[in-house]
């Protein structure tokens, strides 16, 4: 996961986390699940993606506000548009 987010932006890196636990969530791997449960808290997110849990938090609100994913119960991702997350991701 270092590999995979060291020298991207904080939108480049949750993208990218959010894209991994989506594909690793579905029974395909290649094609990334429409629902996943977030398992880490956000400071844990944080911790590992290298930011804040300030900028956890904006991210995943400024993704829900843009219509790529949207929060559903307290842990619950809903993934709207897996191509464009692919795109903020890379």
């Amino acid at each position: 996961m270092l590999a995979a987010v060291t020298g991207r932006t904080a939108a480049q890196r949750l993208a990218a986390f959010l894209l991994a636990l989506a594909r690793a969530a579905s029974p395909h791997h290649k094609q990334p699940a429409s629902r996943f449960d977030l398992v880490l808290t956000r400071g844990e997110i944080a911790a590992l993606l290298g930011v804040t849990i300030e900028t956890v938090s904006r991210q995943l609100t400024k993704l829900e506000k843009d219509r790529v994913i949207r929060r559903e119960r307290a842990r619950g991702i809903r993934v709207e548009d897996a191509a464009r997350l692919a795109t903020l991701a890379s």
